[in-house]
């Protein structure tokens, strides 16, 4: 695979925080998905003469490596909730693939300890709701932690927020 050098990117010069191969490939995939290069089956990195604006292609780029990143996060955030939860472990795991699933499921070590409690009844939206949000858009409710909500947002990824502040602010509604 061809690494970009000025000449190929014709003096247009790209700031590389960590030049390691991995990082270099996926700049590489965030120009091309911006349309701003090619990269030729030889491997051969060229520019693309219809980019109307390669600075916006490269903003365009970084944006979605940012956005992807925040992403990533709210699942290592989502694993660190699994490890730290009181609740039903299997019903957590399900809801974070999408499953639905009323604990306690009386295998896990919460259930087996008595440290999980039966889910909410009184809920503003039931599990598997697709719901927008003003700021964060579309995604779909994943599960109640006591007085919280989990929703999977399709562009920012997982959100916990306060099922007070959701039902005092309206901050949900039915997508």
């Amino acid at each position: 695979m061809g690494v970009p050098s000025s000449e190929m990117l014709r003096g247009r010069r790209l700031l590389v925080v960590d030049d390691s191969a991995v990082n270099l490939e996926l700049a590489q995939y965030e120009l091309e998905e911006a349309g701003a290069i090619v990269v030729r089956p030889s491997g051969a990195v060229e520019p693309l003469e219809a980019a109307a604006d390669t600075a916006a292609a490269v903003r365009a780029a970084a944006e979605t490596e940012v956005k992807r990143r925040t992403f990533d996060r709210s699942r290592v955030d989502m694993m660190r909730g699994y490890a730290e939860t009181d609740d039903c472990r299997r019903a957590f795991l399900l809801s974070y693939f999408g499953e639905p699933f009323t604990p306690p499921c009386g295998r896990c070590d919460n259930c087996d300890s008595g440290r999980s409690d039966a889910p909410p009844e009184d809920v503003p939206f039931p599990v598997g709701t697709r719901v927008r949000h003003g700021s964060w858009g579309a995604g779909v409710i994943q599960r109640y932690d006591d007085d919280a909500i989990v929703v999977l947002f399709d562009e920012v990824g997982y959100k916990t927020l306060s099922l007070a502040v959701i039902r005092d602010r309206g901050l949900l509604e039915p997508d």
